[in-house]
């Protein structure tokens, strides 16, 4: 029997390329995605109707304000909502009060409503006001967010 000669290049040329290729997959499997979501990924996971309806036009100090939140919703997560009671001055608005609440989103892809309760405290003067506020939450391990406004209403004595 005639011995075969093994050729070392080749086999070291083939590891080569085998550990190279499969590095490549490797780091394509696990940025790409990521490089994706980030900065190509334009998909409305959680969509406010706005303006955000509010139960009535006038309130008074230490009343509670009802915000209905007519919303779509396309991830299961939970969020955080940050709601700015925000007064109108002319040219200028004034953030007064600020609340920051737990927020459920579930997968819906349907409208569907859901009531959001914003109390006034005793002290907030008079005048023309509306909330607008932040909905944050993560979407495929990635930070996003919604924001929302309401019409205006008044704050009486």
């Amino acid at each position: 029997m005639k011995k075969q000669k093994i050729n070392k290049l080749s086999i070291f040329t083939k590891l080569f390329y085998m550990f190279f290729f499969a590095l490549v997959f490797v780091v394509i499997g696990r940025f790409l995605p990521e490089i994706y979501y980030q900065n190509f990924d334009n998909t409305n996971y959680y969509l406010i109707k706005t303006p955000v309806e509010v139960n009535k036009t006038e309130y008074k100090q230490n009343d509670t304000i009802t915000l209905k939140f007519d919303r779509i919703c396309l991830v299961n997560a939970n969020a955080t909502a940050f709601i700015e009671l925000v007064l109108i001055d002319g040219e200028n608005n004034f953030e007064i009060l600020s609340d920051t609440r737990p927020l459920s989103l579930n997968n819906n892809p349907q409208h569907e409503i859901i009531n959001i309760y914003f109390k006034l405290t005793e002290k907030i003067p008079c005048g023309n006001y509306f909330l607008r506020g932040t909905v944050y939450f993560k979407a495929n391990n990635f930070d996003k967010n919604t924001q929302f406004y309401t019409n205006e209403f008044k704050i009486i004595n």
